[in-house]
């Protein structure tokens, strides 16, 4: 069965309400990608919209659904359908896709007169292909990973993807994006010998290999660390979305989630200059870095400010340790979230805004949690993968755990 590109959909969740910030992430990621996903996300709201009121969640049959969306698409096909009947086979597929797919993976990818989905699970690591095609990764794998033609593109060890360095002569760029949900990591080796290191809840799209003469590129949304190969032919970009980053040779740490408003950029060693995107040059001063500063851009004031910093408090979670210095306790949990794969709500103001220096590598949550609160007494409840955390009325430290 041929196979199609993943997206957390969760358009059904957006009309809902009920999106997780990881899931808007990729959700988001996905509309921008191209007029089309954005005409779909549109299109598909305006569904849910119509008769997402008057549908039985509970009885829906959505295998018959599915097959009256094949039989609309064979008919569109020979009859070479004018667009009403498009539009009635996305209803269907509406259907199908908000009551059948909750919790589950799905992008709706169509042209003119064809429609086609695929499940995946919404905590797998997934490599999407330039054909559209696309794949689930198993951390503990090790297998020879092909294009459509069987041609080898690389291989995949571990938690390891390390693609053909084999010079080869394209005239086109082939891209591939690698998406690393919450409490998953992996390490990438691009076809140049650029090694990139995924932290969890980033996702990196890259060319499956470099044309000649022309400048490397790649765009990250999450947090990533680059050792770049050296090529002083070819510079090596990443695109960050609001700044992009240039280097020649180099080692740095780039963290650029959606729900942070700042940017930073440390530099372990080389040199890296940093430029908002979409300006010109003398509009916006290109920033110059040194090792072992630290650049952190402000995406509401556009301004950054240059520190010097301790790298290793910043590149640790490579080595899947957790290390934190003299952060908010509002800004841990959001780490806590990415490293754990989990969703904490706190309803402590002036824990929330009281700062902690802490370093974490084979501790559970449960443990986490617990050496803050002997810190700082608070209760704290597990209910799966969510927590909860309130101040306590009286002042004896205790918690509250349920799996």
């Amino acid at each position: 069965m041929k196979e199609y590109p993943p997206i957390f959909p969760l358009i059904k969740k957006n009309f809902l309400g009920t999106l997780s910030s990881e899931e808007q992430r990729f959700l988001d990621n996905w509309i921008g990608k191209s007029n089309e996903n954005e005409e779909i996300f549109h299109r598909l709201m305006a569904l849910f919209q119509e008769q997402g009121d008057v549908v039985d969640f509970e009885t829906f049959d959505a295998e018959l659904a599915w097959k009256k969306l094949q039989r609309s698409v064979v008919l569109e096909r020979k009859r070479r359908a004018n667009r009403a009947l498009l539009q009635k086979t996305l209803k269907i597929a509406a259907v199908f896709i908000g009551m059948a797919l909750v919790g589950t993976i799905i992008w709706v990818q169509y042209d003119n007169r064809t429609l086609s989905n695929q499940v995946i699970d919404q905590n797998s690591i997934v490599l999407q292909l330039g054909n559209g095609t696309s794949k689930i990764i198993k951390a503990g794998e090790q297998r020879t990973l092909v294009d459509e033609n069987g041609v080898t593109l690389g291989v995949q060890n571990g938690n390891r993807i390390i693609y053909d360095t084999t010079p080869k002569s394209k005239k086109t760029l082939e891209l591939n994006t690698l998406i690393v949900p919450y409490g998953e990591k992996m390490e990438l080796q691009l076809s140049d010998g650029t090694v990139v290191y995924l932290n969890s809840g980033t996702s990196i799209t890259y060319p499956v290999g470099f044309l000649e003469n022309s400048p490397r590129e790649v765009s990250v949304i999450g947090e990533a660390f680059f050792d770049v190969a050296h090529d002083k032919s070819r510079p090596f970009k990443v695109d960050l979305s609001k700044i992009s980053i240039e280097v020649l040779g180099t080692k740095f740490n780039v963290a650029a989630y959606p729900e942070d408003k700042v940017i930073n950029t440390v530099l372990v060693e080389g040199s890296v200059k940093l430029k908002e995107s979409g300006s010109r040059d003398g509009k916006v001063d290109n920033i110059i870095m040194e090792p072992n500063q630290l650049a952190a851009w402000n995406s509401e004031t556009s301004e950054t400010e240059i520190l010097k910093v301790d790298t290793d408090i910043y590149t640790s979670w490579i080595n899947g340790r957790l290390v934190l210095k003299n952060l908010p306790f509002s800004a841990i949990l959001k780490k806590l979230e990415r490293h754990y794969d989990v969703k904490i709500q706190s309803n402590y103001v002036d824990l929330n805004r009281q700062s902690f220096t802490a370093s974490f590598d084979v501790e559970s949550i449960g443990e986490v949690l617990n050496s803050f609160n002997e810190d700082t007494p608070f209760i704290y409840e597990i209910k799966g993968r969510s927590i909860t955390i309130n101040q306590p009325p009286i002042k004896n430290s205790y918690y509250m755990e349920k799996q």
